[in-house]
């Protein structure tokens, strides 16, 4: 009859433990529900892990984020909670646009040497259309990069992904050193 009141006993425990355990998403679960929002291009879903006020749009007639985040991959590391705030190691694997952007710089630099003077020569289409070959390359390149994404606690006490400001090496990670490029060109001031 005792062993019965410890086994219900421990039972009851472990239910309450485990229902509490339920209802607190953790830091690690934020930064996983976004990862698959972003592979499965849920915007709504991405949005739901960001701070208010901040959303996320994905163009319909553009292919580009199809593409970048088709082959993402990604493994959540260790995290700490101090307080209201969180921080949880991730590495990515995603497409190296800085070495796509890279080839299609020097492509679209011959090309327009070679059509110096053709009027009929649209660039904006040739440049959308090498991108998005580019990109869905079978054998484009992938970089690795370790990432470490800033969360805090929203007014309903709910982990969310901090601000752009806070995640610029998690952002840059997602878009395979996409910000790096953009810095070393000045586009971040």
């Amino acid at each position: 009859m005792k062993l019965r009141k410890i086994t219900a006993t421990i039972c009851t425990l472990f239910t309450i433990i485990l229902l509490a355990s339920c209802g607190t998403a953790t830091p690690e679960a934020t930064v996983d529900g976004y990862m698959k929002a972003c592979i499965s291009l849920d915007a709504e879903k991405m949005n739901e892990f960001l701070p208010t006020g901040n959303t996320s749009e994905i163009p319909k007639d553009d292919d580009t984020y199809t593409n970048l985040f088709k082959r993402l991959k990604y493994k959540i590391g260790s995290s700490t909670i101090d307080g209201d705030t969180a921080t949880v190691q991730i590495t990515i694997t995603a497409l190296d646009m800085k070495t796509i952007m890279g080839e299609m710089i020097a492509d679209l630099f011959g090309q327009a040497m070679s059509h110096i003077g053709d009027d009929s020569f649209d660039s904006d289409a040739y440049s959308k259309n090498l991108l998005s070959e580019k990109m869905s390359a079978e054998d484009a390149p992938t970089v690795t990069n370790d990432a470490v994404v800033n969360l805090e606690k929203n007014a309903d006490g709910k982990w969310v992904i901090s601000s752009e400001e806070k995640n610029s090496e998690f952002i840059n990670a997602l878009t395979g050193d996409l910000m790096s490029i953009a810095d070393s060109l000045g586009f971040d001031e």
